[in-house]
């Protein structure tokens, strides 16, 4: 991560925490030992060589001066992994079966180029096939993810393929799915009842932060049963995203229903949402008297 006031790159570990991750520091990756220095923006290649650019100047903050920037002293680093030589490299010679498999490549780049260019030349039913084949193959979840990622790319990814991830053993396919299926906004109603389930049963707390996302894309008539089994979950009740995603879910809810909101109230035992439903009960009621 370029760090524009400490002329360095940082280095931020993520790591796990309840229903998502929290950064970590670790050893700075470079110090370029000149406040100068401003490295803005970062690539990396199919060699696994990382380019940085420099703005490279005196002042670090933004102002109205013509004159506050000096423009003549940019410069551009290649920073490169022992002395691996650079390779040209052409994916768009690749077919499309060839491409798919590149999702499987080790070097994260591969796969993302190769997606790119499948969702250009788009997909049939040969493809889908190929996809799903080597989802089911893969031990590797950060495999499986790019190829579901793939797939709804090409336009393969269907109501009835998502309907059945809901259901995968894997906590981060479960949730992918999920945030799929919800992407047009409009998801099937098994989907919905299957996600009221999930909410009630399943002990990821990462794909319960998936369902409170998901629900702020659902109709707001169609929240309320997904919701109760939801916010019922009182072990969430510490976690760092999932009570506040909850009430983003919940709040046209309440505002729509007063009924619904008290039902909400007397279920969860998370003691934000509590104090956010009486909130918002009491100021809809107020408003509705003048």
């Amino acid at each position: 991560m370029n760090n524009i006031h400490g002329q360095r790159i940082n280095m931020d570990i993520p790591v796990r925490s309840g229903s998502g991750f929290v950064g970590k520091h670790g050893p700075d990756f470079m110090n370029f030992n000149d406040r100068w220095s401003q490295v803005l923006n970062m690539l990396y290649d199919h060699n696994g060589s990382a380019y940085m650019i420099d703005w490279y100047d005196a002042n670090q903050c933004h102002h109205r001066r013509e004159d506050g920037h000096d423009r003549s002293n940019g410069r551009i680093y290649k920073v490169v992994y022992k002395d691996e030589p650079w390779t040209p490299v052409d994916l768009r010679a690749h077919s499309s079966a060839g491409l798919v498999r590149l999702q499987l490549h080790k070097n994260e780049w591969y796969a993302l180029q190769a997606r790119k260019l499948l969702m250009a030349r788009g997909g049939d039913a040969r493809l889908y096939r190929q996809i799903r084949i080597l989802f089911d193959s893969t031990d590797s979840i950060a495999h499986k993810l790019r190829l579901l990622w793939t797939l709804n790319g090409i336009g393969g990814f269907t109501h009835r393929y998502g309907l059945r991830l809901m259901e995968h053993e894997n906590e981060y396919v479960r949730a992918w799915a999920i945030q799929l299926l919800w992407e047009d906004r409009s998801p099937p109603k098994p989907a919905l009842e299957k996600l009221a389930i999930l909410a009630a049963e399943d002990s990821s707390s990462f794909v319960r932060l998936y369902i409170a996302s998901a629900l702020q894309r659902t109709q707001v008539e169609d929240r309320f049963p997904v919701l109760k089994a939801l916010t019922a979950r009182d072990e969430d009740k510490d976690d760092h995203n999932l009570p506040l995603m909850y009430w983003y879910a919940m709040e046209p809810v309440v505002g729509a229903d007063q009924g619904q909101g008290l039902a909400l109230l007397k279920s969860t035992g998370i003691p934000i949402l509590r104090q956010y439903i009486a909130r918002r009960m009491t100021t809809g009621a107020l408003a509705s008297t003048n």
